[in-house]
């Protein structure tokens, strides 16, 4: 599976927006959102269009691994919510204190 990235102009012409597609049929495009300026004008612009292509990269390589782990057990560490219970350092003295706080 590829997936390309593809670019469309805006209606003026000064930005260019871009869409994530791995195939031609319905649901295979996502627009990505992401757009950079045709013309940088000065360095913030560039500044811009270098960071948008980088986010491009990390968009399009998330969406390899979300495609390729369909069949597979393995989930995407960014589709993954951190419970902060369970990720706590916890000590001995923590553990049972809450033991014995549940009343057990």
């Amino acid at each position: 599976m590829s997936i390309i990235i593809t670019q469309r102009k805006s209606s003026d012409g000064s930005k260019v927006w871009y869409q994530l597609e791995w195939g031609k049929g319905a649901g295979q495009r996502i627009a990505s959102g992401i757009f950079t300026y045709a013309k940088p004008r000065n360095a913030i612009e560039k500044n811009h269009n270098k960071e948008a292509l980088l986010m491009l990269e990390t968009k399009k390589s998330r969406l390899i691994l979300e495609k390729q782990s369909v069949s597979t057990g393995y989930i995407p560490a960014h589709k993954i919510k951190a419970n902060f219970l369970v990720s706590a350092p916890r000590s001995k003295n923590l553990t049972l204190a809450i033991y014995l706080a549940a009343g057990c």
